[in-house]
């Protein structure tokens, strides 16, 4: 027989506890059972004689460094095992085993609730990416603002209204292939792209000055 393996382990109400098989139809190992409602581990062959046949079952696993076959419980067996148990403990393990492997079906995970210490450190942790965030934001908008004061000065020229301001001649470049590279520039460096109204093309792109030197420096 195929060696069970363990698909879910975690430390409930202070013990160990494993989920084997799959979370369809789990297995849980009898010893451990009978360690989560104080039951004497030398006598769980007496715990499992409480159970019908096929809520129980033996399979090998991997324990106490061999592989040995073992006595498991399925999900209906334990229910039973735990309903039978005067146990007070047996109750709360009843309720919580359920609600695990409930979330577990629902969502593929189980998350435990956080105690106390861990909700005050996520509350923490959230103010903290708050703060990022905000102080990302307030640089972004700074950007911004800087850039669109930069559109409405006098450092912002169209392609030709360059040329002119730098006695470039017209023959010597091709406006529409400046502006395409200035668009680019400008892109990359994050800066913004002005208008200006013309009365042929309704609005003509500007750019900063520093971009249009860089542009026809590199032509000439």
């Amino acid at each position: 027989m195929r060696e069970l393996m363990v698909i879910d382990e975690r430390v409930v109400f202070e013990k160990n506890f494993r989920v084997y098989g799959d979370f369809e139809n789990p297995l849980f190992l009898a010893r451990d059972v009978a360690e989560w409602i104080e039951y004497d581990k030398e006598k769980v062959g007496q715990m499992l004689n409480t159970i019908d046949n096929d809520e129980k079952m033996t399979s090998p696993i991997y324990y106490s460094g061999q592989v040995r076959n073992m006595w498991f419980v399925t999900e209906d067996g334990l229910y039973e095992v735990l309903m039978q148990s005067r146990k007070p403990i047996a109750k709360q393990w009843k309720k919580k085993v359920k609600e695990i492997l409930k979330e577990i079906r629902k969502t593929g995970t189980y998350t435990r609730p956080l105690t106390p210490a861990e909700q005050l450190l996520a509350q923490a942790q959230l103010m903290v990416d708050m703060e990022n965030r905000l102080n990302i934001l307030e640089k972004n908008n700074a950007r911004l603002e800087n850039n669109l004061r930069r559109t409405i000065t006098s450092d912002y020229f169209t392609v030709i209204g360059y040329a002119n301001f730098r006695g470039i001649n017209a023959d010597t470049y091709n406006s529409s292939v400046i502006g395409r590279k200035a668009s680019k520039l400008c892109k990359d460096c994050g800066l913004a792209i002005g208008k200006v109204i013309d009365s042929k093309y309704g609005t003509i792109n500007t750019y900063p000055l520093d971009i249009l030197d860089e542009i026809f420096a590199l032509i000439n």
